[in-house]
């Protein structure tokens, strides 16, 4: 079946959970919804079978002897199960009989689990069992009878097989607590991520749904490097706009911490003055001011000045990579689809208050020009009580090939005219 065929009959659960896939949204992916996924990739296959795993107890371990000794605490998650019961080192008439009780009830579960090893069972399998002395990693005086073992239980899994033959299995039995290698069940998201990483599933999925990858959003604590495909116009405004914010970031952080310090003074001055429903209202208004300010005893953190200079390295940090990121990618597709960009001037350059505003001009070798301003500005959300960051780009004196001015200069416009004009 041709491609556009493929697409054209595509049910349209089948092509939602595609769309969700392509953006990274597999917690919604189960055996149906992921069996009719492959039906529509070359070479990939879906079963279900059973195979015995690891588990970390669940709800079958009660039903085994010795199980109301059991320790959660030795447990590691690596699939073997702990049943102990502690006892004192030297001579002690308070806890003799007791321990010698349990000590005894605990050697008699051994016995009972290792008769039960040797049998053939059909839903749970006990190896490696073991009963030692070890001293209580706890308390120095007393010691402990430890049985363990390594405990397996039969469950469902999915096995679902690569167009290259590499196998995944999906499984998962709360009540008999199976799990992986990762001490825990193994999900339809775990498969996802090998899947992406290791396989053709998405580059499949793509094809089939006749697009790109999804452009994943920009963490700001990453430095933004356009892909090795980017046009000329791209590498170069990146260029640009990276060195010029890196020339500023010593600037930016001292206008950063200026700003949030005379916050603090004034903030120190309600406070000495016993105003503190002033404190509160000027507390409200600021990131910082929530992070170094005690509201319940009335004070400022001692090391406030710690806390500003971190935070403004960060913020800066922050701020840069996504300054970057953003103005190069709008206008990235306006400068390469006009082409013929001369060398790009800056203007304009401000850090006041630690915010960034930029103003570029760009020529180009048919006569058309523009300027662009660019900031970056802190905001605060009193009622969610995050910060965060806009990113406000206009456009201005706007001129085409003929020397006409260029009314209305929106992002749009400078994409669906300025750029397409020749």
């Amino acid at each position: 079946m041709r491609l556009n065929e493929i697409l054209n009959n595509l049910p349209p659960d089948v092509y939602e959970m595609m769309l969700k896939l392509r953006k990274g949204a597999s917690a919604s992916l189960d055996t149906k919804k992921l069996t009719n996924i492959l039906s529509y990739l070359n070479g990939w296959s879906i079963e279900k079978t059973t195979a015995m795993k690891h588990s970390a107890g669940g709800w079958i371990v009660k039903d085994l002897p010795g199980s109301d000794f059991h320790k959660s605490w030795h447990n590691t998650g690596d699939g073997r199960i702990y049943f102990s019961t502690d006892f004192p080192l030297g001579d002690n008439p308070a806890y003799d009989e007791k321990s010698q009780k349990n000590i005894n009830k605990l050697k008699n579960a051994y016995t009972e689990l290792l008769n039960l090893s040797k049998q053939p069972m059909r839903k749970i399998a006990i190896n490696d069992l073991k009963i030692e002395e070890v001293l209580n990693s706890k308390y120095e005086n007393l010691k402990e009878l430890v049985v363990s073992f390594e405990l397996f239980v039969k469950v469902n899994v999915i096995l679902i097989t690569s167009s290259d033959d590499q196998t995944f299995e999906v499984f998962g039995d709360y009540k008999n607590g199976a799990i992986g290698e990762n001490g825990r069940a193994v999900t339809y998201q775990d498969f996802y991520n090998w899947a992406v990483e290791n396989t053709d599933f998405m580059d499949q999925i793509l094809l089939v749904l006749n697009m790109d990858a999804f452009e994943k959003k920009h963490n700001p604590k990453d430095h933004y490097i356009p892909p090795p495909t980017s046009s000329n116009e791209t590498k170069i405004v990146f260029e640009l706009l990276k060195n010029m914010t890196e020339n500023i970031r010593q600037e930016q952080e001292a206008n950063l911490i200026k700003k949030w310090s005379d916050s603090i003074n004034l903030l120190k001055q309600a406070i000495d003055s016993g105003d503190k429903d002033k404190a509160d209202r000027i507390a409200k208004g600021s990131f910082i001011l929530n992070r170094v300010y005690y509201r319940r005893e009335n004070k400022i953190a001692d090391n406030w000045k710690e806390t500003v200079n971190k935070f403004a390295k960060d913020m800066v940090e922050e701020m840069q990579n996504t300054f970057v990121y953003k103005n190069t990618r709008k206008l990235s597709p306006i400068l390469t689809a006009k082409g013929n960009m001369l060398k790009p001037e800056i203007l304009n350059l401000s850090t006041r208050n630690g915010d960034i505003t930029g103003t570029l001009r760009f020529n180009f070798a048919d006569g058309s020009s523009f300027l662009v301003d660019q900031s970056v500005v802190q905001s605060w959300a009193p009622k969610a009580k995050k910060n965060f960051y806009r990113f406000p780009t206009t456009f201005h004196d706007v001129k085409l090939p003929n020397g006409i001015k260029m009314n209305f200069p929106s992002e749009e416009r400078m994409n669906e005219v300025f750029a397409k004009t020749k």
